[in-house]
Formats: C-alpha cells, sequence, structure tokens
C-alpha cells in the first residue's frame, strides 16, 4: 500500500519524539560542482544545518531516542562505543543537555585523530561524564554486529547507575531501527521541498552504511517511490552494505506499523572508494574536498561526506550516472572532524 505524505507523517508523529533541529532545513542548488563533476543537476540538503551542536544528520535521529528516553522517565543517556570524533556521541551528549538529561559517553580506545580535538573534545564539554574503555577496542567489522557488541557494556554500566539510584537509557548505537525513524521523518521534509520545486523521481545521495540510508528507502518505499536512493558507503563493507540498510529499513516498518520485507537485492550501497580505511583520507576525499570548496565554498567533513561525493565522482566517472541526472546529495554533517584533521589537509 502507498502513503500519502500526510499518511506517512501521522505515524511518524505517533511516536515520542523531541524537537532538536531547526527544520526543514535548506535544500540549495550547487551549479558550479554539478559542472565539475558531470552531472545535470545537484542540490544539497544542509543537514549539516541541524543546529545542535555543530549539527549533522544524527540530530534527526537523537529526537526519537530522547523522545522515547522522555517516555520511559530515564534521566540519564548511556550512549557512545566509537572513537573519540563520533559524530554519534557528540550529538548524543549534546542532545542529553538539551533535553534535561545527564549523558554517560563511552568511547573505545585509539582511533585515526584521538583526544580532545574536534568532535572528541567538543564531547568532553557536552557530557556529563566521558569514558574510554578498553573492552571496546576489538570489535568486529560487521556494523550491526559491532554495534551489538557494545549492549553488554552499556547494560553493565546502565545497572551501575540505577544502583546510584538514576534511571539510565542505552543507546548502543544509532543503526538500530529506531535509529532508522530520524530519516523517515527527513525524507518527508525532503520530498515535500523536491514536490514544491517541481523536481522528479532525482537520485538522493547520501553517505551511509545503515541507518540514515534505511530510513529514507523506508519512506520512500512507503511513499510510492518519489527518489532513487544510492547509499555511499564511509566504510569498506564486504558486499554487505545491502544486506545491512535493508535489515534496518525492515525493522524500522515495524515501529511504524507498516511491515515492509525489504529486499537487499533492491538497495544500492556503493563502498567502491570507501577505502583505505574508516577515517584515513585518501586522494578521492581529498579530490571531493577541494571541488566542493572550490566551487560552491561547500565544506565536506574528512570521513563521511567527503567519501559520499568521492562516491558520487565515481558513479558519474563509471557512467552510472551523468549529464542527464538530477542529484540531491544529503549532507550529513560531521564538520567539527576538520579540525582533527588539519595537519592531514594543509600539511
Amino acid at each position: 500500500m502507498t502513503l500519502t505524505i500526510s499518511q506517512l507523517t501521522a505515524l511518524v508523529e505517533r511516536l515520542p519524539r523531541i524537537p532538536l533541529g531547526p527544520f526543514p532545513t535548506p535544500l540549495q542548488e550547487a551549479p558550479r560542482l554539478a559542472a565539475a563533476i558531470g552531472l545535470g543537476r545537484l542540490l544539497i540538503k544542509r543537514d549539516d544545518l541541524t543546529g545542535l551542536a555543530f549539527g549533522g544528520n544524527k540530530v534527526r535521529q537523537m529526537e526519537f531516542f530522547l523522545g522515547a528516553a522522555l517516555a520511559e522517565a530515564a534521566d540519564t543517556v548511556i550512549a557512545g562505543g566509537s572513537f573519540d570524533q563520533s559524530n554519534h556521541a557528540r550529538v548524543t551528549a549534546a542532545a542529553a543537555r538539551a533535553a534535561g538529561m545527564r549523558s554517560i559517553i563511552v568511547a573505545r580506545p585509539g582511533g585515526t585523530h584521538p583526544g580532545a580535538q574536534g568532535n572528541g573534545l567538543l564531547t568532553r564539554l557536552l557530557a556529563t561524564e566521558f569514558r574510554v574503555l578498553d573492552e571496546l577496542a576489538d570489535v568486529p567489522g560487521d556494523r550491526l554486529a559491532e554495534v551489538a557488541n557494545r549492549v553488554g557494556v552499556f547494560e553493565r554500566i546502565a545497572a551501575e547507575q540505577a544502583a546510584l539510584g538514576h534511571r539510565p537509557y542505552v543507546i548502543s548505537g544509532t543503526s538500530v531501527p529506531l535509529g532508522v525513524l530520524g530519516y523517515v521523518a527527513g525524507t518527508l521534509e525532503l520530498v515535500g521541498q523536491l514536490t514544491s520545486l517541481g523536481i522528479e523521481r532525482p537520485v538522493v545521495a547520501v553517505t551511509s552504511a545503515g541507518a540514515t540510508q534505511a530510513g529514507i528507502e523506508l519512506a520512500n518505499r512507503l511513499l510510492g517511490e518519489p527518489v532513487r536512493v544510492a547509499g555511499l558507503s564511509y566504510l569498506p563493507t564486504g558486499g554487505q552494505g545491502p544486506t545491512w540498510v535493508a535489515t534496518l529499513s525492515t525493522g524500522a516498518s515495524v515501529l511504524l506499523g507498516q511491515l515492509i520485507a525489504v529486499d537487499p537485492g533492491t538497495v544500492w550501497n556503493d563502498d567502491r572508494v570507501a577505502g583505505p580505511g574508516y577515517g584515513q583520507l585518501s586522494d578521492a576525499r581529498r579530490e571531493a574536498m577541494r571541488l566542493a570548496i572550490e566551487t560552491e565554498s561547500l565544506l565536506l567533513d574528512p570521513v563521511y561526506t567527503a567519501t559520499g561525493m568521492a562516491g558520487l565522482i565515481a558513479l558519474v566517472r563509471a557512467g552510472e550516472l551523468g549529464p542527464d541526472d538530477t542529484v540531491v546529495f544529503i549532507h550529513t554533517g560531521g564538520l567539527p572532524a576538520m579540525f582533527a584533521y588539519a595537519m592531514d589537509l594543509i600539511g
């Protein structure tokens, strides 16, 4: 069954949610970047401008996570699990503050740019408590398994906090069905903007290996596929990206009461420029950042959006997209990480 925008909006609004961002975010033309890449038309959905603590895509997701936490009368959020430059950790800590809650943010040791710089600095400023745990050092390469691996650690901290009289709420990561809902709502917003501009069936390109693309995929299918979705993974997936996205989309459809069994074979998730490794700059990422700056004064972060733009460029060069295509690039933010990469970017 195809839903209208009003019908899907009503389903989303039944779920607990708190306002955290200045929505809708702008949808801006990027004609010079389009010409440099070789596209007919390129628009940027500016989700780097979601406001809260330098914004980014996680703000949309935290509206639902913190809404659920407050619905359970929680007073403490336990989250994190990745490296210091985690956008998830930064925005979760900020969202907790905005909701009047405490936060305990947990990080893995190491990473390419550890310490109090970029996202790491902001998270340390925003969190009630910040912990680096050696037991999170070794994790599975599978994105969904990585999130599941944290659960035991987080539940132990939750028990500790409960014993102190707090009411904890665990966010093991955004790559869970609830995390998908942020971009179900975001897609509703985007489709409305596209309709007002008279743009039909553009390619929506998004840097994602999980929840962000899953939200767009789910909303798009429920609305009768007004767009085509191209996921551009920020890390090598070993071909598992479509499965990760499909699994999350299907799980989130249950939350909306609209079960859709998403077939991984119908999901476009490309990881051809995701190497050499997570958080490591490559020539393709550098080129993408340079082109965006030189043509549109558009800043891309070195981990996520630079990879997504590099992936978009690769699709054009491979002949999969070209001058007849209109593309909407979702700018998912992450810009504080640029300050941790200063020496990598300018020497």
